[in-house]
């Protein structure tokens, strides 16, 4: 989402107002973030879509800019955050699929769904991808289906808390047993084995259950992912005070960096060059010399 920003395919919203908010200190936006320099960074993503992004164009009355930015960062917060209700998350989240149907399927309020013209093109809508719109609305309704069936299977919410440990225990046995690099004809061969080794260490009544240097296996009852954080309040992050670098919600923090934009003259930052950077004094005398000319 974050790339479709970037690459400016939402008529409805106006990107300069995005420059606007880099040079305001209160939102934390950096120009890394803002361009994309590390396009794998998740922290630069964040940066670029966040509540206090969001908060600046509704001071603005940038209305539609702050409903993208703020819609995309409620559905991050409510699928990625600690601290939230079920039914706040599925409030966020719904914000999110009923954002991207409203210009897919303006009627999909009122009528049936299964009446959808699936030969429609759907390249373009909110600006995203093909792709990512399949991705988001699939996510939404899967997430929300395993909520509702938390009841019937006898799962707490959020069931996935404790799944990574046991993902990167198997995936570990699988490279110990066939190396970094194997075929799926080795994996086939060696299949039953790795089954066999990982059922051995997730059985607690072995004494070697989950055995680890690092001990990041535990044997306890993992906290709710919903518990509120020590010092919040119960409105779901949405204190007076979301400036605050305290704040336990993480998405809500404000983080600012006074040196990775030396360039930029803003108030608030520092205006010492970053390593590997020249001063805006430096380039300003130091003119680039082009290739000589073709013959």
């Amino acid at each position: 989402m974050a790339k479709h920003t970037r690459d400016g395919g939402n008529q409805e919203l106006t990107y300069e107002r995005f420059d606007e908010a880099m040079r305001d200190p209160t939102t934390g936006l950096t120009h890394a973030a803002l361009v994309g320099t590390r396009r794998q960074s998740v922290p630069d993503a964040e940066k670029l879509l966040s509540f206090h992004v969001a908060k600046f164009f509704r001071e603005k009355h940038y209305f539609p800019e702050a409903e993208y930015v703020e819609t995309i960062a409620q559905w991050h917060e409510a699928s990625d955050g600690h601290g939230i209700s079920q039914l706040q998350r599925c409030r966020q989240k719904y914000r999110m699929l009923n954002y991207i149907l409203d210009e897919w399927i303006p009627w999909h309020r009122d009528h049936d769904l299964s009446t959808l013209d699936i030969n429609k093109p759907i390249n373009g809508i909110r600006g995203f991808s093909r792709e990512t719109v399949v991705e988001v609305t699939t996510n939404i309704e899967s997430q929300e289906f395993r909520c509702r069936q938390n009841a019937v299977i006898g799962f707490e919410e959020n069931p996935r808390g404790s799944s990574t440990d046991n993902l990167e225990c198997l995936f570990s046995m699988c490279h110990g047993w066939l190396g970094p690099v194997f075929t799926l004809k080795e994996f086939k061969m060696k299949w039953r084995k790795i089954v066999r080794e990982f059922s051995k260490r997730m059985d607690p009544e072995l004494p070697f259950f989950c055995h680890t240097l690092n001990e990041r296996f535990s044997t306890d009852l993992l906290p709710s992912f919903d518990e509120v954080p020590i010092g919040c309040n119960d409105n779901g992050g949405d204190n007076d005070d979301d400036t605050d670098s305290r704040n336990p919600y993480r998405l809500h923090r404000l983080v600012r960096n006074t040196r990775e934009d030396s360039s930029i003259f803003a108030a608030g930052r520092s205006f010492l060059p970053a390593r590997n950077r020249v001063s805006t004094r430096q380039r300003f005398h130091r003119f680039d010399i082009g290739l000589p000319p073709l013959l």
